[in-house]
């Protein structure tokens, strides 16, 4: 036994109340949980229990053992001050050590449903990657789409708290804001943290001096990356011109360039180099430097995707290093990654700037293009896909990241829609759940 599986059994009630007395022999009748408090405090708050006759509201406080109140500090704790009832699963001590106030208390023990309880461990044990694995793709499928449009706003609510963050930062600049996420976004994996740095030590009032100058965009951007030095760029004749410009913008600007070491070139695909991605940030500041006006203003998903639809520099056709030439071609963000830049940083700052002016138009604009954009391929949704969660578009995959970053990895069943629905249905010990049965 568990608390999280007793705060559920409280919270839904799945216990026998009937006859349901205290610890001092008063009656007890529930008129409301309360609610559940997920933060600091007592479980669960403004509950209304009838005991002996009397309606008291307050909170309530669970544990498995009555003995556990003393062993978490609570009686010193001014947080309990107002516990109207102590709920136990077993009661091993007739006395508490520290008590804040007078309050009855009540044990499970006997009159939980155990065979929900057995369900529940089930679950918990029974997939490898995560715990339902072997259940949900017996699920119906609107129902898997309900499930998920909840994860991708949850996703998309998150992301929000700290897309504000930054644009307190940034004393509210959104432009700023787009700039950076999507610097950030173009890093990938790898190298998302250097290019996040990087955009802070390029800031957007100093590269809006030099809009229209694209040899000084590329010395902003390669000089503060640190990678302009490395060992094979003395004959390069690109960056001479690059570094003869960066001297003079780094003493005019007073700037301070990164180390080169924070920058990740092994296990990449040479298009991922993350001298590639700077250079397509570059190009990108260079073609506009108000990055949210642009989006902003776009009427559709297309447009965006146009807008991200950039050729490198014919530099960089026979470069992926610089300083060392190499076969390749021409250069282009390419459509894969202007998806990911669309998911992970436009749609992302364009929700959050509606949610922030109460624009549910602009909010649902964005969940549609969610919708518009292909499923994201990743160790993640693959495992799902396999598992039997069908993979519709980048609204599914996104919703199901969140859901296996925050419930499925910690096994947090009990707050999961599809944990409720597959518990819902309690066995008995012997039999296995039919697909029927979830639909």
């Amino acid at each position: 036994m568990n608390e999280d599986y007793l705060h559920y059994a409280w919270k839904h009630r799945l216990f026998d109340a009937k006859g349901l007395k205290t610890d001092d022999e008063k009656s007890v009748e529930i008129i409301s949980p309360g609610f559940h408090n997920h933060h600091g405090g007592p479980d669960f708050s403004h509950a209304r229990i009838r005991i002996g006759g009397q309606i008291w509201v307050g909170n309530v406080e669970i544990h498995v053992k009555h003995s556990d109140w003393d062993k978490h500090g609570h009686g010193n704790d001014a947080a309990y001050d107002n516990i109207i009832l102590h709920v136990v699963y077993e009661k091993d001590t007739p006395n508490l050590q520290n008590v804040n106030c007078l309050f009855p208390t009540i044990e499970l023990k006997n009159r939980l449903d155990m065979d929900h309880h057995w369900q529940y461990n089930k679950l918990l044990q029974s997939g490898r990657d995560f715990p339902c694995q072997k259940l949900i793709g017996v699920l119906d499928e609107s129902f898997q789409k309900q499930w998920i449009e909840k994860q991708l706003i949850a996703r998309l609510e998150s992301k929000t708290k700290d897309i504000f963050k930054v644009l307190e930062l940034t004393k509210g600049d959104w432009n700023t804001v787009m700039y950076r996420c999507v610097s950030r976004a173009l890093g990938l994996k790898q190298n998302a943290e250097p290019m996040w740095w990087l955009s802070g030590a390029v800031p957007l009032g100093v590269l809006r001096r030099y809009v229209g100058c694209e040899v000084q965009m590329d010395a902003l951007f390669f000089g503060q990356s640190g990678l302009l030095y490395g060992s094979n760029t003395c004959d390069d004749e690109f960056v001479n011109d690059l570094r003869h410009e960066y001297e003079h913008l780094k003493r005019r600007h007073q700037l301070s360039p990164l180390d080169a070491k924070v920058w990740r070139f092994l296990r990449m695909r040479p298009g991922s180099f993350p001298t590639i991605r700077i250079a397509q940030l570059a190009h990108f500041m260079h073609r506009f430097d108000r990055m949210f006006d642009v989006f902003y203003s776009a009427d559709s998903l297309d447009d965006i995707i146009q807008l991200l639809d950039i050729e490198l520099p014919s530099y960089w056709h026979n470069h992926y290093i610089l300083g060392k030439p190499a076969k390749g071609g021409v250069k282009t963000v390419g459509l894969t990654v202007s998806n990911r830049l669309i998911i992970n940083a436009v749609v992302p700052v364009l929700f959050a700037y509606g949610h922030r002016n109460n624009d549910e138009s602009l909010m649902n604009k964005t969940l549609d293009w969610m919708y518009l954009l292909p499923p994201d391929r990743n160790t993640i949704t693959i495992m799902y896909a396999n598992a039997g969660l069908l993979q519709f578009d980048a609204a599914t995959s996104q919703g199901t990241i969140h859901a296996h970053q925050t419930l499925c990895v910690n096994k947090r069943c009990l707050e999961c829609e599809i944990g409720h629905k597959i518990l819902a249905f309690s066995p008995n010990k012997h039999e296995k759940p039919k697909s029927k049965i979830l639909r």
